[in-house]
Order: C-alpha cells, then sequence, then structure tokens
C-alpha cells in the first residue's frame, strides 16, 4: 500500500460524497469500509506476492529458472512466495488500522457469520490478484517483455477500488468474471454488509477456482517454451 495512494483514495470517497448520499447502493460509512478494505487487499499483496512476480521476468529472460525449477515444491507457489517484502509489513498494519478505524467511527452492527465470510473473500480476493498478475507475467515466456502487459493490468486494477456495482452491462461481467478485477475489494464488503449470500460467495470461489486452473494449464505450456541458462 502507498500512503499517496491511500491519502488519494480517502479523500475522493470523502469530496464525492459530499455530492451525493450513496454510491453503488453504499453509503458514506459504508464506502470508507470499502476503502480499508481496498487498501488491505493492496498492502497483502505487495507485501507477499510482489517482489516474486516483478522478478518473474528477469529470471526467465536471463534463464535462471533452473533453480527454482529443481526446487522439491511447487515451482510456481516458490517463485510467487520467495520474496516477502518486510518492509511492506509497516504497510500492513497501517492498512489494517485504517480498516479498523473505520469500523469503530461507523454505527454499523455485523454478524460473526458476516465478518467471517469477510475474512475468507478478502483472502480470496488477495489469491485472485496474485492469479491475475501471473497471468499478465507469464507471456514473457513467449514475447521476453511484458511492459505493455504491466501498464494494462494497473490502469486495470484502478477498478479496484470502485464498488462493482457502479460499472453496468458488459463491463461490469468483465470485471467481475473474465477480469475479475471487482470481485477482490467489493465482493468481501457486500457479503459484509449484505450478509453471507451464497451466489456472492459461490461467484467469488468460482472465479478463484478458474483462474487457478487456467494459470496452472498457462504455466505447465509456459515451461516447455522455457530455455534455460544450460540449454
Amino acid at each position: 500500500m502507498d500512503f499517496i495512494y491511500a491519502v488519494i483514495l480517502i479523500a475522493f470517497y470523502q469530496i464525492l460524497y459530499a455530492q451525493t448520499p450513496t454510491l453503488g447502493g453504499w453509503s458514506k460509512e459504508q464506502a470508507m469500509i470499502f476503502v480499508g478494505i481496498c487498501l488491505v487487499v493492496d498492502s497483502i499483496q505487495m507485501t507477499f506476492f510482489t517482489n516474486g512476480l516483478n522478478n518473474l521476468s528477469e529470471l526467465v529472460n536471463k534463464g535462471d529458472l533452473d533453480y527454482y525449477l529443481v526446487r522439491p515444491v511447487s515451482s510456481l507457489f516458490f517463485l510467487v512466495l520467495r520474496e516477502v517484502s518486510l518492509n511492506s509489513a509497516i504497510n500492513l498494519l497501517i492498512s489494517f488500522s485504517i480498516l479498523i478505524y473505520y469500523f469503530s467511527v461507523s454505527h454499523l452492527s455485523f454478524s460473526v457469520l458476516s465478518i467471517l465470510g469477510f475474512v475468507a473473500l478478502v483472502l480470496n480476493g488477495s489469491l485472485i490478484y496474485c492469479l491475475l498478475r501471473l497471468l499478465f507475467v507469464l507471456p514473457v515466456f513467449w514475447l521476453g517483455s511484458v511492459r505493455g502487459l504491466d501498464s494494462l493490468f494497473y490502469n486495470l486494477y484502478y477498478c479496484v477500488d470502485r464498488p462493482d456495482r457502479v460499472f453496468k452491462g458488459g463491463v461490469r461481467l468483465i470485471l467481475v468474471t473474465i477480469l475479475p478485477f471487482c470481485v477482490m475489494a467489493s465482493f468481501p464488503a457486500r457479503v459484509l454488509f449484505e450478509g453471507n449470500d451464497c451466489g456472492t460467495i459461490v461467484h467469488a470461489v468460482g472465479v478463484s477456482l478458474s483462474l487457478g486452473i487456467i494459470t496452472y494449464y498457462v504455466w505447465k505450456r509456459c515451461l516447455r517454451a522455457y530455455s534455460s541458462a544450460s540449454s
């Protein structure tokens, strides 16, 4: 979580709710909790996934992937989580603090089941981020560079901090199914505010499972195309 990003996002919603009482069916109190969720999801990926995913392109281009492929664990799992960023742990703490603050100042009440569903979908949303990011990085095995795809990914990532219901029609369908950026933070928030709706939970878990299967298949194809330093 970038501190400037957090300040801008909070200010954006404060200004927005000065002009309208609701957005995507959510009140200001709900929206500010949603902001906290967005920051938590962002800080989780910055802490656990970003370094490993960013370095994957360099490992492929230099032919240095061999070391990770011979490890007695899942090579993909090891590559993604091999460099946990301890420097970002403070961001994780700050983002949780912001979320807890907005919980504490709101007048909303939540059931234990809603909170448990919320926590599960936040973790699920973080997994979706990881899988989506991988699908944008893995073409490096064929393209050599994914700068354009990186730019596309991070531009689409701005959709995470918008409630999914502000998007309509085909755009919303894409952002909650094909490129499910809106599932990462909006669906945990919906479970929190609206209860453990089975449709919401099944959709979120189904998206992550589908992405997992697709990512695994693409990874296997990538390994066939990989030329190591010793080859």
